[in-house]
């Protein structure tokens, strides 16, 4: 399920995913939110545990493609980052890192 607006059969604006719809009986839960600017991904997206207990990930993208700083965390009471790294135009550039490793792509 999503909340957000389609513009010319494209979604644009603010956007929400959800993992199950909000009722009068619950809140719902919140998978990703985001932005889209005529059917691409724009801007800062985050993403959330199944349990909503903390954020799983944040993206960012440039007109649809990877574009910034990717983060991902483990879930729990004190989240860590698990892997991050920097993308530019969709190619994924310099120095990045999981929780046991440390690349660089050249």
């Amino acid at each position: 399920k999503v909340n957000g607006i389609i513009k010319s059969g494209l979604p644009h604006g603010e956007w929400i995913e959800w993992k199950f719809k909000p009722s009068a009986y619950s809140s719902g839960k919140i998978a990703s939110v985001g932005r889209y600017s005529n059917g691409k991904k724009d801007g800062t997206w985050y993403f959330y545990h199944r349990n909503y207990d903390s954020v799983k990930a944040v993206q960012q993208y440039s007109k649809g493609k990877k574009h910034g700083e990717w983060i991902t965390w483990s879930s729990g009471l004190k989240p860590t980052p698990t892997t991050w790294g920097v993308y530019v135009n969709g190619r994924k550039e310099g120095k990045g890192g999981t929780k046991t490793a440390v690349y660089r792509v050249e």
